[in-house]
C-alpha cells in the first residue's frame, strides 16, 4: 500500500472536515490530530502570506511596482495573511478541546 504524503492527508482531512460539517457534526467532534493538522497548514499559509508581503515590499522600494499596484497587493495579501491566523486560532482551540 502506497503511503499518503503530508499534504494528501491534509487535504483529505480537509474534504473529511467538510463533510462531516455537512452532515451536521460538529468540528469538536473531529480528531484532535486533524485540527492539529488544520492548524499547521493555516500557520504555513500565514507565514506565505509574510514573505509575499516582504517580497511586495521589496519590490515596491527597488521601484518595481507602482504604490497602486503595492496597495491593491498589500490589502490582499494582509487579508490572506489575517484569515489564516485566524483560522490557526480556530484549530488551535479546536485541538485544545476548548
Amino acid at each position: 500500500m502506497a503511503r499518503a504524503k503530508k499534504s494528501q492527508i491534509v487535504v483529505n482531512a480537509t474534504v473529511w472536515h467538510t463533510n462531516l460539517a455537512k452532515n451536521g457534526i460538529r468540528a469538536k467532534e473531529v480528531p484532535l490530530t486533524e485540527n492539529a493538522a488544520r492548524q499547521q497548514q493555516a500557520e504555513r499559509e500565514a507565514v506565505k502570506a509574510e514573505a509575499a508581503l516582504a517580497r511586495v515590499e521589496r519590490d515596491y522600494l527597488d521601484g518595481k511596482l507602482s504604490a497602486e499596484k503595492l496597495e491593491r497587493l498589500e490589502t490582499r495579501l494582509l487579508s490572506e495573511r489575517d484569515g489564516a491566523r485566524a483560522e490557526a486560532r480556530q484549530h488551535n482551540r479546536l485541538a485544545r478541546g476548548n
